[in-house]
């Protein structure tokens, strides 16, 4: 986690490295520099977890975002999935922004993916701002009066036509010719 970060951990001892660690992970400006380095995907996953009030349900968040490949110690150091994460999930998960707890409900115990509170508090929302000076056109023209005057329909031909399969057979759109023989 420390190198997806770009934290240098000093600390040769695990509990100081985790001292360490954790004082970096909760820098306004690092946590602000790694959320802005996300991905689109991951980016709105995390969104969309914050506008969701910070936590959501698992089953909901994977359905989603993705998945998060399962890997116990030996899996993750050989393989080092954290590198090529395959989701947003598993791209909010190695760089702590993404956990999954279950919490109590009116149902009883539910699984929910959530927010760390330490980095809930230091995450701003994505703001989607429009560039200053700029507008944004929307597709297309307005019609003109002449336009307006004379409307056409999106399509005349299913009104007028028969259907592809029963012009071989000579009917009429309201009503048969001759009828269709086996094998036309």
């Amino acid at each position: 986690m420390a190198g997806l970060w770009g934290v240098e951990l000093s600390a040769a001892e695990n509990e100081a490295a985790l001292k360490e660690l954790t004082a970096a992970l909760l820098e306004p400006d690092l946590v602000c520099e790694v959320v802005d380095s996300l991905n689109a995907s991951a980016r709105s996953a995390l969104d969309a977890l914050a506008q969701a009030g910070g936590k959501m349900p698992w089953a909901a968040f994977t359905r989603q975002f993705g998945e998060i490949r399962q890997a116990g110690p030996g899996k993750r150091d050989r393989e080092q999935g954290y590198l090529n994460p395959v989701s947003a999930a598993e791209t909010l998960f190695y760089r702590a922004f993404l956990a999954r707890a279950f919490f109590d409900t009116a149902n009883g115990a539910q699984e929910f993916a959530y927010i760390p509170e330490d980095l809930a508090k230091l995450i701003k929302p994505n703001a989607q701002k429009e560039p200053q000076g700029q507008t944004i056109e929307p597709p297309g023209r307005l019609a003109t009066l002449k336009e307006y005057a004379q409307p056409i329909p999106a399509s005349t031909a299913s009104s007028t036509m028969p259907p592809p399969a029963w012009r071989h057979c000579g009917w009429a759109w309201n009503r048969p010719k001759h009828k269709c023989r086996p094998g036309w």
